[in-house]
């Protein structure tokens, strides 16, 4: 099998292509430069040629673009920012597999943030540009991590794992860990954010550097601290040296923590999420960005019996899940949904009204309902009043409602 895993920035991409057991690596800065007189687009070392010989316009900015559905600009021309970042990926496969087939790639993009509706938009449009749905999905960081270690069984069985990624301002602490339940492994993982990032520019000069080490090594003695970490893995452009940072290094590797380092994590955690989708029935139960933190069902009655119509399950791809279907409400007053207890907090029952509904009997009003994800905290839920058959028409009232799973 080929498999592609491509890790995103709004600054660089870094591809890993594997193609039986051969890897290829490739790293691009996520830019584009559109010829001055035709509707032709480079990347890469071209891209330059073309921009310094004044033959091309250089596009910028295609991820932070498209995360905020914005427009950019090439040759007096706007171009929606999603397509060409769509266009850029087209040309960084194209580039990576060289002469290489692609009938059976399978190719994993990883984003570092998971915005349902960005990521919606994003796969809507990747086959059109010979991205295949069906062997092409688009993951969290979050969700690469757990794939990355789920490779690395002796990680997880030692411990909790821990994973700082250093670039440009931006600086991430990634936690995951591994549950057993009911027989199958489940692991989680979470992103914090930190606000001690900084220009990698600091890491020119001495003293850069070790103002550099002094910020890094608070933050590890802060996060690690009273916690179960077994080993830390360090990625990310900022430590692809790594004499600058002792200090940091020696809070890591406190209470006999190892440290180890891997400069494409996220685009080898893509190709082992390609490799876990193919093997879906033994593969771990992921609990991260992008999927469901618990299960979400709605308590009803079918032929006389209680049970449970789960709208999603822990770890289900909040992307792919929605859909529809027609209850009888007994007395028209509310729905109930049920979250099952997970990461964000215990079990809990949520209600929702019916007082959009007309005054009738009760048991003489079917209610359609929709739902889809906003993302791991909000489901939408679309209930529109169906009616009784010939006896009770539509009335046409719809309620369309966000409902909060977790504060």
């Amino acid at each position: 099998m080929q498999y592609l895993g491509i890790d995103l920035s709004n600054t660089d991409a870094n591809l890993l292509f594997v193609s039986d057991g051969r890897e290829q690596k490739l790293l691009l800065r996520t830019e584009l430069c559109r010829d001055k007189r035709e509707d032709r687009w480079y990347i890469d070392a071209e891209a330059y040629e073309k921009a310094l010989a004044g033959r091309g316009s250089m596009v910028q900015g295609l991820l932070a673009e498209s995360e905020r559905d914005g427009l950019l600009v090439a040759e007096d021309t706007e171009y929606r920012a999603v397509e060409l970042l769509a266009r850029f990926l087209k040309l960084a496969r194209k580039q990576v597999l060289g002469d290489e087939k692609a009938e059976e790639l399978r190719t994993v993009i990883v984003l570092p943030d998971y915005r349902l509706a960005f990521v919606r938009e994003l796969a809507a449009l990747l086959p059109q540009f010979g991205f295949p749905a069906e062997r092409t999905r688009l993951v969290s960081r979050e969700e690469s991590f757990l794939a990355f270690i789920s490779a690395e069984p002796a990680l997880l069985a030692a411990g909790e794992v821990g994973l700082f990624d250093l670039a440009e301002k931006s600086l991430c602490f990634y936690m995951a860990r591994e549950k057993k339940e009911k027989g199958r492994s489940c692991l989680y993982a979470e992103q914090r954010k930190l606000r001690d990032a900084f220009t990698l520019r600091m890491l020119s000069t001495p003293q850069g550097e070790r103002m550099a080490d002094q910020v890094l090594t608070v933050s590890a003695e802060r996060l690690l601290r009273n916690r179960h970490f077994a080993s830390v893995i360090l990625t990310g452009e900022g430590f692809n040296r790594m004499s600058w940072s002792e200090g940091f290094q020696r809070a890591i590797c406190k209470g006999q923590r190892k440290l180890y380092q891997e400069k494409e994590l996220f685009a080898r955690g893509a190709v082992e999420a390609c490799r876990l989708s193919e093997n879906s029935g033994i593969a771990p139960r992921l609990i991260c960005a992008g999927r469901a933190a618990a299960q979400i069902s709605l308590p009803v009655k079918q032929y006389g019996e209680e049970r449970e119509l789960v709208l999603i399950e822990a770890g289900e791809s909040l992307l792919t899940a929605g859909g529809s279907f027609r209850l009888l409400p007994e007395d028209r007053k509310e729905l109930l949904l049920t979250v099952s207890a997970g990461p964000r907090g215990a079990a809990q029952t949520l209600s929702v009204p019916l007082g959009f509904l007309p005054a009738r009997e009760e048991k003489s009003c079917y209610v359609d309902c929709a739902f889809r994800f906003g993302d791991e905290r909000t489901v939408s839920l679309k209930l529109r009043d169906a009616g009784f058959g010939e006896i009770y028409p539509p009335s046409g009232e719809v309620l369309a409602q966000e409902v909060e799973l977790w504060e």
